[in-house]
């Protein structure tokens, strides 16, 4: 079994690679995207294993046929060019068909910071939100990105795994915790506030705020298809916080909220205001200065009527 403070992408690889080996329906498709991995799969059985070059419409519709034809296919490519440049093709040969196809978007977030604006990717939930038929997943750990990969390899349909990169220790939580439908509770007992969050910035809260009285820490690690008993189980809080590196109104937090509107449940949501970034730098530089900065700490402090003195 994957141990927690394993690579994010090691949890998701390794399981695929044995799905792979035991299914020849199973396909994988790049679009000149690399991962350590790569190399075992195609040693394997390289035929099964298909890299289009930088083609990212291509790489869909391609995709798309192979499934089709009664295959099981994962396509690979950074995320910021996979969902934004072949977001037609998305919509016309996934959406209006749903084959099983599995969207591998590598590098959500400020994943690839040093490189810019370009690579950035914040608005991949708030695309792909209105299509019911697809699944978004976003693993936070190397023991969620199993799971994640056991989920979708099941589903006989469209889904989106929002992959990233890096170790993260949460002290053997993930081992033994409870999950609840497509929740991870990190702490034992009963609070009356909560913040969500989920990905690598979840990593982040759980520094900052495991230790805050009266304050439970959620993984979302399924954003979307939200169901009944997630939102029965949310609707028991009085104070909700959503903490994302995506755009703000556009995504987890928005999500969760048009589910809670019926509640007595009062949300305010954390996560970069606009696109228009111009900002370079490590992640933590960018999710200190966009995300957790000192505003949107003290806003969540007042929120939760806690001091800031």
């Amino acid at each position: 079994m994957i141990k927690e403070n394993e690579d994010i992408r090691d949890g998701f690889f390794d399981d695929l690679l044995k799905k792979f080996k035991k299914n020849k329906k199973v396909f994988f498709l790049t679009a000149d995207q690399g991962t350590f991995k790569l190399q075992e799969f195609i040693e394997f059985d390289q035929k099964r294993v298909i890299n289009v070059g930088i083609s990212e419409q291509h790489l869909i519709s391609f995709a798309s046929g192979l499934a089709s034809a009664g295959n099981i296919v994962y396509v690979y490519a950074i995320s910021s060019f996979l969902i934004l440049r072949a977001f037609e093709q998305i919509k016309v040969d996934l959406v209006f068909n749903n084959p099983n196809v599995k969207i591998i978007g590598m590098g959500t977030g400020f994943c690839y910071s040093q490189d810019g604006p370009t690579h950035h990717s914040l608005e991949d939930i708030s695309v792909l939100r209105p299509y019911s038929n697809i699944n978004i997943f976003t693993p936070s750990n190397s023991i969620t990105s199993e799971l994640i990969s056991n989920i979708i390899y099941k589903n006989t349909g469209l889904d989106y795994i929002r992959l990233d990169k890096g170790r993260f220790d949460y002290n053997g939580i993930y081992g033994k915790t409870k999950h609840l439908d497509n929740l991870v509770v990190l702490k034992k007992g009963n609070y009356t506030n909560c913040i969500i969050s989920c990905g690598v910035i979840l990593n982040t809260v759980f520094k900052n705020y495991f230790d805050r009285e009266n304050l439970q820490i959620i993984d979302i690690y399924k954003s979307n298809s939200i169901t009944d008993k997630t939102i029965n189980f949310l609707s028991k809080f009085k104070k909700i916080i959503t903490i994302e590196e995506n755009i703000v109104n556009s995504s987890i937090g928005s999500i969760l909220e048009s589910h809670l509107t019926n509640s007595k449940v009062k949300i305010i949501k954390i996560g970069a205001s606009s696109l228009v970034n111009y900002e370079y730098g490590s992640r933590d530089y960018l999710i200190d200065k966009i995300i957790l900065n000192e505003k949107n700490k003290k806003e969540i402090d007042n929120f939760l009527n806690l001091s800031i003195n």
